[in-house]
């Protein structure tokens, strides 16, 4: 599908949007998920740096933060289990917005 936008001084360009697609649970990010709910399957809090330090100890893997959240953010979705993600300050004193986080399995 493509769709034509004006810029400024008239000129008019192309714009092709990309397909929309569906989750795929097969897809794992080259075990990335299964690393991080390896770390975080055990209930208790982590922050992202934590998990980071785990997944790089325990599979010799590094993952930056924003991927490990992307990751956690998984866990929500029913494709991925529908677990209940957990965030709550880390060190409010310290940080202001330092968050940990925890998956709660559902009931």
């Amino acid at each position: 599908m493509t769709e034509q936008l004006q810029l400024l001084g008239g000129l008019e360009i192309g714009v092709q949007s990309a397909p929309k697609s569906k989750p795929n649970p097969d897809l794992d990010n080259d075990g990335e998920r299964e690393q991080v709910w390896d770390v975080m399957k055990d209930g208790d809090w982590y922050t992202f740096a934590q998990v980071q330090r785990l997944v790089k100890i325990r599979f010799d893997r590094f993952y930056s933060e924003a991927s490990i959240s992307a990751r956690i953010r998984d866990f929500r979705k029913g494709a991925y289990g529908g677990y209940k993600v957990e965030r709550a300050l880390a060190s409010p004193e310290f940080a202001p917005r330092f968050y940990k986080y925890r998956i709660v399995r559902p009931q």
